[in-house]
């Protein structure tokens, strides 16, 4: 899947690109996420972090290609995943009552295990922050 969208930020070989919303985000299987960030300020856009391989600059038009397969993968790890756990915990606290009462043992648990979610996920993820086919990349700089 490839979109444009203009660099914004630059940091090392990152860059920033704002994109507007697209058509054929209707049809994508991580339209809801995208599309609420999007709009939480009144803009229909879009804001990405790319490998910059082509050494755009800030202001620059550039086509930035991802693969849309990713997509439905880390919706699960970054969404789903979380809610269990915090459903989990609460659950487990609950009928555990460690602490005596079953409200505040279940949010004890629910805020442990979602922390625990949380670092397990980063630990799982950084295996792929260096890996190219995880991540956007700026293919081509159009002006």
């Amino acid at each position: 899947m490839e979109e444009q969208g203009v660099v914004i930020e630059l940091k090392g070989n990152q860059a920033k690109v704002q994109m507007r919303e697209n058509p054929a985000c209707e049809s994508c299987p991580g339209h809801g996420a995208c599309h609420a960030i999007g709009s939480m300020f009144g803009k229909r856009v879009m804001v990405m972090e790319a490998l910059n391989q082509k050494g755009a600059r800030v202001g620059q038009q550039v086509v930035v290609s991802f693969k849309s397969e990713q997509i439905p993968k880390a919706s699960l790890i970054m969404f789903i995943i979380p809610v269990v756990a915090l459903l989990a915990g609460a659950i487990l606290g609950y009928y555990l009552n460690v602490v005596g009462n079953r409200d505040i043992s279940a949010l004890i648990f629910s805020i442990l295990s979602v922390t625990a979610t949380f670092i397990g996920i980063r630990r799982y993820c950084k295996r792929y922050e260096r890996d190219p086919s995880y991540r956007p990349v700026i293919v081509q700089v159009i002006g």
